[in-house]
C-alpha cells in the first residue's frame, strides 16, 4: 500500500508542475505521463 501512496503523491506533484507550464488540455494521457517523468527527473537532478 505504501508504494501506491508514494506513486500517487509523486504523480500529484508532477501534475501540479505540469499544470504550471501551460495549457495541458491538448496533451494525451501518454504525453502527460512522459512529461511528468521528465519533470520528476529534472527535479531529482536539481536536488543533487
Amino acid at each position: 500500500m505504501s508504494d501506491k501512496t508514494d506513486f500517487t503523491n509523486r504523480m500529484g506533484k508532477a501534475m501540479i508542475s505540469l499544470a504550471a507550464i501551460g495549457n495541458t488540455r491538448e496533451l494525451t494521457l501518454s504525453d502527460r505521463v512522459r512529461t511528468c517523468g521528465v519533470l520528476q527527473g529534472s527535479a531529482s537532478s536539481d536536488q543533487e
